[in-house]
């Protein structure tokens, strides 16, 4: 399994023909690890989900364990980067024209502590959180998992700013810069160069 994990992040990122007979193409430490034909069956018959406990209103299901286990994986040293960012991150793949988004918690390094697939724009049981916009809501769901706000300041784009999040992280004494539209200004006196 470890070793079909490392060609399925190889993959990832390196294209090729990881199995020919050329050998201008063929990647021989692919080839040399696994055969194509037991790479294939074992993509085939993989499941990573307990169907008797399936969330029909996740579509993400599937792979919610092992999204969640990559995620306590990541967090399993606390958060040690006083600098932290929350964008967006496009991963490859066809039954989505594009690919699928997902949400991402990192470092200014780049190191990733949490990360949640867009499904689309779910609720929540917080009556104050539910009036924000969806990209605010992203932010105060990935940053659940800080314990010491104080200890960290967060940077994230226009997408997720808004009046009404920077004013919660506040009041939770947590550091946020954001870009900010024109239209989540709530009419404040802010002026441009």
């Amino acid at each position: 399994m470890k070793l079909f994990v490392g060609i399925l992040l190889l993959t990832g990122y390196h294209r090729l023909h990881y199995w020919s007979l050329d050998c201008d193409l063929n990647v021989s430490i692919v080839a040399n690890a696994m055969s194509r034909n037991r790479f294939l069956e074992i993509k085939k018959y993989i499941h990573l989900a307990d169907n008797d406990h399936f969330d029909k209103n996740d579509k993400m299901s599937k792979l919610r364990p092992l999204m969640t286990k990559l995620n306590q994986n990541f967090q399993q040293w606390g958060l040690f980067h006083e600098h932290l960012s929350i964008d967006e991150a496009m991963v490859k793949g066809k039954p989505v024209r594009f690919g699928y988004k997902n949400w991402m918690l990192c470092s200014s390094t780049g190191y990733t502590y949490g990360f949640d697939t867009y499904c689309g724009a779910k609720g929540t049981s917080k009556p104050e959180v539910n009036t924000l916009p969806l990209g605010s809501r992203v932010i105060l769901d990935l940053l659940d998992i800080i314990s010491v706000p104080s200890d960290h300041v967060v940077f994230f784009d226009n997408y997720f700013s808004s009046h009404g999040l920077l004013k919660l992280l506040k009041e939770r004494g947590q550091r946020a810069t954001g870009t900010v539209r024109d239209n989540r200004m709530r009419k404040c006196p802010f002026f441009g160069t």
